[in-house]
């Protein structure tokens, strides 16, 4: 009976006139074929090592950690990319928000690694970016125990602080923003656009035409906007949300302007060569193939930044150049909460897209400009203490 169904399985309904012969062999070829492995269980032939996790840490935090450790607060601070009591706040934070990041026992009642060692390996794949397995000697991680734990503290990383650090400027912050950039002649300047690819996607405009932005009232040459603006190149279109550069200067005037622009637009710039240089999984090729997790590696790197410029601020310490790097009481913006009908977005879209107000704007900030420079005044003032 049984063998009469395994005839008709394997061999098609056909196999009751077949020979025996013929269905021993093929019962034979069935058998060496290749199975799936069960989900779960060891791998048969995977060798494992003895990394002494626990011999690890100890060594991880004699280096770092102790009272006395081998390398001290500046060596820490050139490695990790942050001061020491940043990444004991980041540690305990990924601890608590994630599961994946507390060091607990396998199946087989293996301790595994502590959250202190976890974390250095999302830090130094972050800050060196170098292969995974160059980390197995001193941190006594396999490689891809490192890939998967550098997916996760940048997502965890996203998750905990990404709602702080990649949040609009609040109200307060923009104010400064704006007091900044007008003392450098650009009254009205909210920052820069350094990339047209993305500005039809980049969501910068969505909150000021959906009323989230609170308006930017300034005067330049006796004119009044109420816009605030971005500076950009001369590929960008006219829109009054936009002040281009002069690329082909014909007057004393423009020649000011766009020097002048030109030192303001380079902030962007500056910051992703800061960004880049600090952390080098961005400056080298892309080692990992998914989309998402390059987008995730790259906002945690921006989120770190932001952490770290915000820990060090009007902190006095050893200054490093880039060439040295290795290998809630401010609520944000709510101007509006309700929501505005299509055809107040589309009359929104079509201010921030005037093309004779962008004119008269460059034409009233060139103007600007040269009356600064002339009264030496404004970003021009130091100069002429220098001349004196």
């Amino acid at each position: 009976m049984a063998f009469n169904y395994y005839q008709r399985t394997w061999c098609g309904s056909a196999a009751a006139t077949t020979n025996y012969d013929e269905i021993e062999a093929c019962a034979v070829v069935v058998s060496t074929l290749r199975k799936k492995r069960r989900w779960g269980g060891s791998v048969v032939g995977h060798k494992t090592k003895n990394r002494d996790r626990i011999g690890g840490n100890i060594q991880l935090n004699n280096d770092y950690f102790i009272e006395r450790p081998l390398f001290n607060a500046e060596e820490f601070r050139r490695r990790f990319r942050m001061r020491q009591s940043l990444f004991l706040e980041i540690e305990d934070k990924l601890a608590a928000a994630s599961k994946f990041f507390r060091q607990e026992r396998n199946a087989a009642g293996v301790l595994g690694f502590s959250t202190r060692q976890k974390c250095t390996v999302g830090l130094r794949m972050l800050a060196y970016g170098g292969p995974a397995d160059a980390l197995d000697e001193g941190l006594r991680m396999g490689e891809s125990t490192v890939l998967k734990t550098v997916k996760e503290f940048a997502k965890e990383i996203i998750k905990v602080f990404g709602p702080k650090y990649l949040r609009p400027p609040t109200e307060t912050e923009l104010k400064k923003i704006l007091l900044e950039n007008k003392a450098r002649g650009f009254p009205g300047m909210m920052g820069s656009h350094n990339d047209i690819n993305v500005l039809r996607r980049s969501p910068i405009f969505d909150d000021l035409a959906n009323g989230k932005t609170p308006p930017v009232n300034f005067d330049v040459n006796g004119n009044t906007y109420t816009l605030g603006y971005y500076l950009t190149d001369g590929i960008y279109p006219d829109w009054a949300t936009l002040v281009k550069s002069i690329s082909c200067v014909k007057s004393n005037k423009q020649s000011v302007f766009a020097s002048q622009q030109e030192k303001c637009r380079k902030d962007i710039e500056r910051f992703f060569g800061v960004l880049v240089a600090k952390w080098k999984i961005l400056h080298n090729a892309a080692r990992l193939w998914s989309q998402r997790d390059l987008n995730t590696i790259v906002l945690a790197c921006v989120i770190l930044h932001n952490m770290v410029v915000e820990d060090e601020r009007g902190v006095d310490l050893p200054s490093v150049h880039v060439s040295e790097w290795p290998g809630a009481a401010n609520p944000p913006i709510t101007t509006s909460r309700s929501m505005p009908t299509i055809e107040e977005v589309n009359e929104a879209y079509s201010l921030i897209e005037e093309k004779s107000t962008a004119q008269q704007l460059k034409k009233d900030l060139i103007e600007h400009m040269w009356e600064l420079y002339g009264s030496k005044s404004g970003p021009f003032a130091k100069e002429s203490v220098h001349l004196n």
